[in-house]
């Protein structure tokens, strides 16, 4: 199965496969940093003050990248347990409130759940089911369309000592490959658009922008195939 969002984990943490969110015009808090460098997450950054630069680079690494793991978390991951992972189940916005309780998942504070007080998104329908974070104004509206700029392309890393093996001049790789994303509402889960996503196609298999339902049923009513969830069932972006 595919969806609108492909989601990935952040080292040993499992991955996401996020179901489709619609483009909305949403407003999000962002601030201009030193540089001219823009964030979508003021306060994550405002909590690093007294931090050296090499520190402050390190802790959004840890918090923000998967580095290209999203195919090995969405599929191997699951092969290796040998079960289907149902992450809307996990981190459906219904569910926010006793995720920790349900899961041991802690949920990202400075994401909402959608009709919530400040809450940009409005309604579930909004976010396909999911909560709303920092930087999904952008990425919303590249769901179901190619050209997204990931935000780690503007991860301002340390500056080079005297003696690095990567200097003198700059040779280290592109921050763009990081691959942020922006949080799926739950620490160590990332989201990112599917640019071939069909937004027809997939309310027409689960009767809502907001559920999954049509992925609760086997692949086929009698045959082989019945004994098989549809989240095996790629067909449906």
């Amino acid at each position: 199965m595919r969806s609108a969002l492909r989601g990935r984990g952040r080292l040993s943490v499992g991955a996401v496969v996020v179901a489709a969110l619609m483009v909305t015009a949403w407003l999000v808090r962002s601030q201009a940093q030193p540089g001219g460098r823009v964030v979508v997450d003021p306060a994550f950054h405002e909590t690093a003050a007294g931090l050296s630069p090499s520190e402050r680079a390190g802790r959004e690494i840890w918090f923000k990248a998967t580095a290209g793991n999203g195919r090995f978390h969405t599929y191997v991951f699951q092969e290796r347990l040998g079960v289907l992972i149902d992450w809307h189940r996990v981190l459906n916005t219904e569910s926010r409130a006793e995720r920790f309780k349900t899961w041991g998942i802690i949920n990202d504070p400075d994401c909402c759940a959608p009709g919530s007080p400040g809450c940009p998104a409005r309604r579930p329908e909004d976010t396909f089911g999911f909560d709303w974070c920092p930087g999904d104004d952008e990425l919303l509206s590249f769901v179901g369309k190619p050209g997204y700029r990931d935000p780690a392309c503007d991860f301002a890393d340390a500056p080079l000592g005297a003696g690095e093996p990567h200097g003198p001049s700059d040779q280290r790789q592109s921050a763009c490959d990081l691959e942020f994303g922006t949080s799926t509402g739950a620490l160590g889960f990332r989201k990112f658009p599917n640019p071939r996503f069909d937004r027809e196609r997939w309310i027409a298999l689960n009767g809502s922008t907001a559920s999954w339902r049509g992925y609760n049923a086997p692949l086929a009513e009698t045959g082989p195939d019945a004994r098989s969830s549809r989240l095996l069932d790629g067909s449906v972006e």
